[in-house]
């Protein structure tokens, strides 16, 4: 599931074909490699698992592309793919439009048994991640749909300098609201009877850590004090980023009345941390370039200061000539600038009569 740089991106990756043969390659190359000659299956099988298995507590980096090693030869492509796509946690570009027939079409170039070994995906929100959850729950839907063994989806967030609305339910707000509960309720795909998905949260008991009866009220955080004695010790239990030194519910289960399962959990990654390249394209602002020999426009001149509620604001004004909206006109030919030029002619007309 890679990224695609043009701007048709296959948000489920490209076709992994066989590497080029070559002259000087002899047909028993894999004979003479060590790992595949004196390894036993069993072993190669063990190195396969630990290469694909991502860590979620890692950001993922530019460096890191464990599926390449199924570009290595034929061999290892045969041996390896299935696990591969088994074990591997695959990225969703941000820039899909996930709706069904879209994420159909760009898997059309895998084989049944690829789509399903298929079991988790991972989906970055970067900072903006409380206006993005409408692709996440159109993306997790129809994942559901496409891939018989989808169980696991991550979510990975940004935060800011302050976390806000963190509330007392097991999931941050944001993500029960907008994420697991339009999703059980039928946001992207109307459920059908004997379909319907219900959310668990992990919770701690008494008997699990000693919870101490106050409240800690920090930056709109407010739940039982717990402290970081939890982390990692259950799942989906993250230390909060309001900085109160509390426990925080990160990881939900959606479960369907079929008994299938899937893992809902979120990775958040602090302001220091280094941007992933998803987030170097999610911020990239938009650019244009003339086109070749239109020369850019001159006397451009600052309009005057207006106060708007309070704040100032600014702006650029530029006075075409005629023979500006003649040479656009010429080069687009659009309706409204050969009505400006029109309009133009009939007000000329009107100032001489």
């Amino acid at each position: 599931m890679f990224l695609s740089e043009s701007r048709q991106v296959h948000p489920f990756g490209s076709p992994l074909h066989a590497p080029p043969e070559s002259n000087i390659t002899p047909i028993s190359a894999q004979l003479q490699s060590p790992f595949l000659s004196n390894l036993p299956a069993e072993l190669r099988n063990e190195i396969y698992h630990h290469v694909f298995t991502s860590n979620p507590n890692n950001p993922p980096t530019t460096s890191a592309q464990p599926l390449s090693l199924l570009l290595t030869c034929r061999q290892i492509s045969h041996e390896a793919t299935i696990i591969a796509f088994h074990n591997h946690t695959f990225h969703v570009a941000f820039t899909v439009v996930p709706t069904f027939v879209l994420l159909r079409d760009s898997i059309s170039h895998l084989s049944a048994q690829q789509t399903c070994a298929i079991t988790a995906l991972m989906y970055d929100l970067g900072t903006e991640y409380k206006d993005r959850t409408k692709e996440a729950v159109d993306i997790m839907a129809n994942s559901i749909l496409l891939f018989p063994n989808f169980s696991y989806f991550e979510l990975r967030a940004r935060q800011h300098k302050k976390r806000k609305n963190v509330s007392v339910e097991p999931a941050p707000s944001w993500l029960y609201r907008h994420i697991l509960k339009p999703f059980t309720t039928g946001l992207s795909v109307s459920w059908q009877k004997g379909e319907y998905w219900s959310v668990y949260s992990p919770r701690l008991e008494n008997s699990d850590v000693e919870i101490l009866n106050k409240y800690y009220i920090q930056d709109a955080c407010k739940k039982n004090y717990v402290g970081s004695v939890v982390v990692d010790k259950f799942p989906g239990v993250h230390m909060c980023m309001c900085d109160s030194e509390t426990a925080c519910w990160l990881s939900s289960t959606l479960v369907q009345e079929s008994g299938r399962m899937v893992v809902v959990n979120t990775i958040f990654r602090s302001p220091e941390d280094p941007p992933t390249a998803w987030e170097g394209q999610m911020d990239a602002k938009p650019s244009g370039r003339l086109k070749p020999g239109v020369q850019p426009p001159q006397d451009i001149k600052t309009m005057p200061q207006k106060n708007f509620g309070g704040i100032g604001v600014t702006g650029y004004a530029f006075e075409a000539d005629d023979e500006y909206w003649e040479g656009l006109r010429r080069r687009n030919w659009t309706l409204g600038v050969t009505l400006r030029g029109l309009f133009s002619s009939a007000d000329d007309d009107l100032g001489k009569k």
